[in-house]
């Protein structure tokens, strides 16, 4: 057997295992429903932000955007950084908010 033909059926060994895996495996639900995802945002913010006004987490949210729109505006106007340090700061705005 070529060289090529091993590395080949190699290959598809290795593709048709992770198929399978993929197939086979459990998934969660692509579509979490509104109440669910509330649920478990609040778990998580009480287990890590101590008790919080009501208006808080909106404001936060408005910082992010602000830290997005920042990036985003600097990128365009080619300052302040490269392009590669604005798209990490978009990347972590999202990320944050």
């Amino acid at each position: 057997m070529s060289m090529f033909l091993a590395t080949a059926l190699k290959r598809a060994h290795v593709i048709a295992r992770n198929t399978h895996h993929y197939l086979t495996s459990p998934k969660p639900n692509p579509k979490p429903n509104l109440p669910i995802l509330q649920t478990e945002v609040q778990k998580w913010s009480q287990q890590n932000f101590e008790i919080v006004q009501t208006w808080q987490p909106l404001m936060g949210l408005v910082e992010e955007v602000g830290e997005l729109a920042h990036a985003h505006l600097k990128n365009e106007q080619g300052i302040r950084g490269t392009p590669e340090e604005h798209v990490q700061a978009k990347v972590d705005a999202i990320g944050e908010a």
